[in-house]
């Protein structure tokens, strides 16, 4: 944890200090609603969280490779390597009529069509993923 001083009186902002902290120590400064005590979410609550909103996608928890019940690293080392694979992608496309060509039983309009529909859910997934 380290303590930062932001200036003091002659500084515009309203406090004096900002406090970081390490993974989970700031869970209680969260601010909700009078009686209740909010808890800020820990990477294993939105692990869970984004697992229900994935259910609403096709195949969504497939292909992020996320379940109920993971603790943060595995998580975080998931939920990495599924958007490492968005990101790269659309670059498959231009290994497509070669593959065409190889002893499969596909053809290359099968094979565009496979990778148009596979980027859409892929996009679905993410688009899951920012909503949680």
């Amino acid at each position: 944890m380290a303590l930062i001083p932001t200036g003091g009186s002659t500084d515009s902002r309203d406090i004096d200090l900002v406090v970081v902290t390490g993974a989970g120590a700031s869970r209680e400064f969260a601010v909700g609603h009078p009686g209740e005590k909010p808890m800020l979410p820990l990477m294993s609550d939105w692990s869970d969280a984004m697992v229900s909103k994935l259910a609403s996608v096709p195949m969504g928890m497939e292909l992020v490779g996320l379940e109920r019940g993971l603790d943060g690293p595995t998580f975080e080392e998931r939920l990495g390597r599924f958007l490492k694979l968005v990101e790269h992608f659309p670059s498959l496309e231009r290994i497509l009529d070669p593959s065409s060509r190889m002893s499969t039983p596909l053809g290359l309009g099968q094979l565009k069509q496979w990778h148009q529909q596979t980027q859409q859910h892929l996009h679905q997934c993410v688009r899951a993923i920012h909503e949680s």
